[in-house]
């Protein structure tokens, strides 16, 4: 049964560039008027940010830049809203639907019996809380090329699941029911083989954008299929920051956290903190050695290996090694008189480290970006449903770092190139 719209322009622009920057604001005025000292009492550090107009007024600034340019996109190339786009079919059916996911399974748990092999008391530490200590056992373990598989899964999930959500499943023979369930067996057995590498690797940062990219295309088709009301929307919008603090607390466990305030300390840590940092970038008080360099603007030009073998990034802009400037954030806030433990400065703060006051126009140039992404994954487009997933993540946690160009950006692209090529072979 299709529902009767109903405030049209919040369903077309919930999902949109436009309603996640605006849930990335909200969520940073809940940190701008953060009380000072309860804040102080989570972080260990002096509160820089309450209500300090220059915060304040550049990252308005930043999403006004970013706003610039998803209007401009709207004006050069005009498309229907969301409600109004026809689900674009796809060549790929039955089992050539669900082959890449089958393939880029069993590779990610290729990658975790691999990472059990190499670390044999790595069970233990994650049953016995350890999880930290496992973390620091396999920072230096190399995967090679198998390690790529989970990077690759994680674009061909979303693709996957996009397609299983806008196929057809009304009065079908119960013969493709079945099969179809099948499938959906297998994209659930995909996402189980993503928590376990995220779970083995006790990384957060590695499950978080597969879920939050799930969540994206879930209201992405519910609205396309007009399934989802708008009170619906709201409801989801309230249970993604409880299902953010969730994954915290279950990591957090994995790592030693056992109580409740180390927990919520931790988790203000990685969120709210950052525009700390920010605020102290803004005033002077806290300067990244390399900024000005540009090797925050697209990290993965510096930290991309392959990349690097053909054209010497590093080299040409002087860049030092990535975990080199890493391993700088870690002295920037201690410098400061700030927490050296927490390193995050938010997105819209390490540009600002790297082109100052001049931040709002890259963010204009980030905005021409999501606006053509956009325009891609609502028409259904492999690329758009590739990228956009990732793109929205990395708005919604503006909080943490330039996340959209970073290493995961060139996986996503070969990934949507490849599956452009695969439909295209199947047609």
């Amino acid at each position: 049964m299709r529902m009767r719209i109903a405030r049209p322009l919040i369903l077309n622009n919930i999902v949109s560039p436009f309603g996640i920057s605006i849930l990335s604001t909200m969520f940073f005025l809940v940190a701008w008027c953060f009380p000072t000292h309860l804040y102080s009492e989570l972080a260990h550090e002096p509160d820089l940010m309450f209500l300090d107009p220059t915060t304040l007024l550049f990252f308005l600034l930043c999403v006004a830049g970013f706003w610039a340019g998803l209007l401009l996109v709207n004006f050069l190339f005009p498309s229907r809203p969301l409600l109004e786009m026809q689900p674009k079919s796809s060549p790929c059916t039955g089992l050539s639907l669900i082959l890449p996911l089958i393939v880029t399974t069993v590779m990610t748990v290729l990658t975790c019996m691999l990472i059990i092999r190499e670390t044999p008391n790595l069970l233990v530490l994650l049953l016995s809380q350890q999880g930290q200590t496992a973390k620091s056992q396999l920072a230096e373990m190399k995967l090679g090329l198998l390690g790529w598989g989970a990077a690759i899964q994680t674009p061909v999930l979303w693709w996957t699941y996009w397609r299983l959500r806008i196929s057809k499943s009304g009065n079908i023979e119960r013969k493709l029911r079945y099969r179809k369930a099948l499938y959906w067996v297998i994209f659930v057995i995909g996402l189980l083989a993503q928590v376990a590498f995220s779970v083995l690797r006790v990384s957060r940062s590695d499950i978080m954008p597969v879920f939050a990219g799930i969540a994206v295309l879930y209201l992405m088709s519910g609205i396309l299929r007009r399934e989802i009301k708008t009170a619906a929307i709201f409801r989801y919008v309230l249970i993604l920051p409880m299902a953010v603090i969730l994954l915290f607390v279950l990591f957090g466990l994995l790592r030693g956290t056992s109580n409740v305030y180390v927990g919520l300390a931790d988790f203000a840590g990685y969120t709210i903190a950052s525009y700390n940092r920010l605020a102290a970038l803004l005033h002077g008080t806290m300067r990244y050695p390399y900024g000005g360099h540009g090797a925050y603007l697209f990290p993965f030009l510096n930290s991309n290996h392959v990349l690097n073998t053909f054209i010497p990034m590093k080299g040409i802009f002087g860049w030092p090694d990535s975990f080199e400037i890493w391993h700088s954030e870690f002295q920037a806030p201690q410098l400061a008189g700030l927490n050296d433990y927490l390193i995050w400065s938010s997105a819209f703060g390490y540009i600002f480290a790297d082109v100052g006051w001049a931040t709002p126009v890259v963010l204009a140039a980030y905005g021409v970006v999501y606006g053509l992404v956009w325009k891609q994954a609502k028409s259904g487009n492999v690329l758009g449903l590739t990228l956009y997933p990732w793109f929205a993540f990395s708005a919604l946690a503006w909080f943490s770092g330039n996340l959209v160009f970073d290493d995961t950006f060139p996986f996503l692209i070969a990934t949507g190139l490849l599956l452009i090529a695969y439909e295209r072979l199947l047609t």
